[in-house]
């Protein structure tokens, strides 16, 4: 998007979630000599973000993922670095 002209600065835009008010960003820390260095994981947008964002979104988890997130096996915890649903995404106004 292009900045306002008179602002010079880009419109913020809110996503929001159609039928859930709880979600999380997937995120990865580690410990460090100044302290935790963390950082959330993106993944390619979905249509929804990909209109604002085309580069990418962040992984987005719904609460029953949240173990499989924190405490699973790696190829199953990477399984849930994909666009969200599209359908389940809405921009506020």
């Amino acid at each position: 998007a292009e900045p306002d002209p008179d602002t010079k600065r880009k419109r913020k835009i809110w996503f929001g979630h159609r039928d859930q008010p709880l979600f999380a960003f997937a995120g990865i820390w580690r410990p460090g000599d100044d302290g935790s260095f963390m950082a959330f994981l993106t993944c390619e947008p979905n249509e929804t973000v990909g209109a604002v964002h085309p580069k990418a979104m962040p992984v987005m988890l719904d609460p029953p993922d949240y173990s499989r997130w924190l405490g699973n096996e790696h190829e199953d915890a990477c399984s849930l670095a994909r666009p969200y649903a599209d359908e389940r995404m809405t921009i506020l106004p």
